[in-house]
């Protein structure tokens, strides 16, 4: 209820039909991954690739349909980009092989690069120190140190993720502690911040899955979590308009 209080005030302004798809884009993810976890639950793996795919593709249309609606401006135009290279980690994690892997993290990396450049260009990053950084800093560590006995060859490259996720959920939160943000607003950066927490925790999952103990109830919430993030990243374009970072 809050999430549809917040959109009925975003400026969703010029085309309502622009919106309307951004919806239908959002129920179609819902249903790709009820039905990605009932096809990992019985092992089809061939829905479990389609399914997969479907809910990435969703939610870039979604984030894109939401863009167009708004005056050209960066935060829009990062967050694109963000799910697009989000979406091809997606592809690559459908893999099982090490390299699969590497690469799927590889791309995940660069969604969240591309979402600390998005929340830089509505908010400079000398604001992003708050009393709320210590949440994801202590959490990051927290997780390193569970992790850490299990990495072996991939302790760097999971090391420098960490960083990149801490960052992110770092500067979501500043938005909502530097609230109302000029170019994204209040509720733009509520919905910007949840987002990139449920990225930081649906990582968790992955984490256990790949490297502490592989299991379906990893993914069986890990992967929800995973999607209602992205989709809440790209609804926080619905609140966009063009302008310079304050």
């Amino acid at each position: 209820m809050i999430i549809l209080d917040l959109l009925a005030r975003a400026p969703l302004a010029r085309d309502t039909s622009a919106v309307a798809f951004a919806a239908i884009a959002t129920a179609a993810c819902a249903l790709f991954v009820a039905l990605l976890v009932v096809c990992d639950y019985r092992g089809a793996r061939v829905g479990e690739r389609v399914s997969k795919l479907g809910a990435s593709a969703a939610f870039i249309a979604c984030g894109v349909a939401l863009a167009l609606s708004q005056a050209p401006g960066a935060f829009a135009g990062f967050v694109v980009a963000g799910l697009v290279f989000a979406a091809a980690g997606d592809a690559w994690l459908l893999g099982r092989g090490q390299r699969a892997f590497a690469f799927g993290l590889g791309h995940f990396l660069c969604a969240h690069l591309a979402y600390i450049a998005a929340a830089a260009s509505v908010l400079p990053p000398t604001s992003w120190m708050t009393p709320l950084t210590a949440v994801p800093v202590i959490s990051a560590l927290a997780a390193l140190t569970w992790l850490s006995p299990h990495l072996t060859s991939m302790r760097a490259p999971i090391c420098l993720y960490v960083a990149a996720i801490t960052t992110t959920a770092i500067a979501g939160l500043a938005l909502v502690w530097s609230v109302p943000v000029p170019v994204l607003g209040t509720g733009g950066a509520i919905l910007f911040a949840a987002g990139a927490l449920c990225f930081f925790v649906s990582d968790l999952a992955v984490a256990r899955n790949r490297f502490v103990a592989p299991g379906f109830v990893n993914r069986a919430w890990g992967r929800p979590t995973y999607y209602t993030g992205q989709l809440l990243i790209a609804w926080s374009t619905a609140f966009a308009s063009a302008g310079p970072a304050a």
